[in-house]
């Protein structure tokens, strides 16, 4: 079975900046794979780390 994974990050208007970077609160991924079978699957997520990103000082 091969599986590919693409990920990246969302980026708003409204993210925090940490040394003039913006730090997004939510990232993508798409996993995309081939079954023994041949046939194609695709699942994708939009996870957040909001809560993760509240409790860091900038």
């Amino acid at each position: 079975m091969h599986i590919s994974v693409f990920a990246g990050p969302v980026f708003r208007d409204c993210n925090v900046l940490y040394r003039g970077v913006p730090v997004p609160e939510e990232l993508w991924k798409v996993v995309v794979m081939v079954t023994p079978m041949g046939e194609p699957h695709c699942t994708a997520y939009l996870l957040s780390q909001r809560e993760v990103s509240d409790e860091l000082e900038f």
